[in-house]
């Protein structure tokens, strides 16, 4: 029925950084108060009531990788709600010029009437603006300091870049001006180096521990400037392998205001072993281990970001609410967004609703049904 009003009731909702057991009111799209009247109601028998959530970095999955598929997006959009996904930015790896021009112009118009499923909420492009010793997974042939590399930047909202380049200080400025989240990350950047950056504008680190100098006491580097700074975002990647479990409890420790939850995951997820692409580059995958074929590089995760609200919550000992937020309000508040990462009245009706073990049951995004 269109519009109709649903009522979910005997559920505990998130809101305000708590667990409340409220009834939700939601109409077509969005959240509303509660009515005298609804038109269907759903009992969701104690179950959690949580925002949707909200993936800021994301390759691909079952199959298909942003950066070299340029119809990979229905696929991807119809997958992501099975991991309580409602939202997220596609991800494109650094890539020449010739190869933005090539993606990036059909992603965006697709984006302007997405498919049913998660909604993509723009692009982030990690790189070429990276530093060649800290490049990881991205092809150094591909890594650039010279920023015209991508055309038009409309549909962008994130942007992972190495701050110490040449360069890097006034685009920096420029992203800022345009509303684009600057992300420090692939980088060596000094400690005096990253606390400069996040003046001219850098507002989040991108994967934390990875891709970056590591910590020293005497050259805390750009790890040091994003635990001391509680106004600084920064992503993690909960899967076991990128960050050792006590390293998480440490970062959450040192600044859980900044914490925010990504996937990384790339084409694997969602499938078997096997070999797969990372851009231009070929992967395999084992377990839940992606590597460089033939190295020990790390390229990427098959982690859906349901495990890493779970594995944050296990490994810091963190409340429910606080592992929900870390994938729903935080990266809302990162990008601006105030109808999303939230079950404010008003606010867009994606929703997830989980078991006590934070196990997905079922995923409405814009007051859809997407998963049951």
């Amino acid at each position: 029925m269109p519009n109709a009003a649903i009522r979910f009731r005997g559920g505990k909702l998130l809101r305000k950084g708590s667990l409340v057991e409220e009834d939700l009111w939601i109409q077509g799209p969005q959240i509303i108060e509660p009515a005298e009247h609804c038109d269907d109601e759903v009992d969701v028998q104690g179950l959690i009531i949580a925002p949707g959530y909200i993936d800021l970095q994301i390759n691909g999955g079952y199959g298909r990788d942003f950066s070299t598929d340029s119809d990979a997006l229905e696929t991807i959009c119809s997958a992501l709600p099975r991991h309580g996904v409602t939202s997220f930015l596609p991800t494109i790896i650094s890539s020449t010029p010739e190869e933005y021009q090539r993606l990036l112009p059909p992603l965006m118009q697709q984006m302007e009437k997405p498919p049913k499923g998660a909604i993509p909420l723009g692009l982030h492009l990690e790189g070429p603006f990276l530093h060649p010793d800290f490049a990881g997974a991205h092809p150094k042939e591909k890594l650039t300091s010279v920023h015209n590399s991508y055309g038009s930047l409309d549909w962008v909202r994130m942007i992972t870049l190495a701050p110490e380049l040449k360069q890097a200080h006034d685009y920096i400025l420029m992203l800022k001006e345009k509303g684009i989240v600057a992300s420090a990350g692939h980088t060596g950047a000094t400690y005096h180096e990253a606390k400069q950056a996040i003046e001219a504008g850098i507002y989040a680190v991108t994967h934390l521990f990875n891709g970056m100098a590591p910590f020293h006491h005497r050259e805390p580097g750009l790890i040091g400037a994003a635990l001391t700074h509680p106004g600084l975002a920064f992503s993690l990647i909960l899967d076991g392998i990128h960050v050792h479990p006590a390293a998480v409890n440490m970062a959450w420790r040192a600044n859980p205001e900044g914490l925010f939850l990504v996937s990384d995951a790339m084409a694997a997820l969602g499938l078997d072993d096997g070999t797969y692409r990372l851009g231009s580059r070929t992967v395999t995958v084992k377990g839940n281990i992606v590597t460089l074929r033939g190295t020990h590089t790390l390229a990427g995760s098959v982690l859906g970001l349901d495990q890493a609200v779970r594995n944050l919550r296990a490994w810091t000992g963190c409340s429910i609410a606080e592992a929900l937020e870390a994938a729903s309000l935080k990266p809302a508040k990162l990008l601006g967004l105030t109808q999303k990462g939230r079950l404010d009245i008003g606010a867009d009706a994606d929703l997830v609703i989980l078991d006590r073990d934070l196990f997905v049951q079922s995923t409405y995004s814009g007051g859809e049904l997407l998963t049951n």
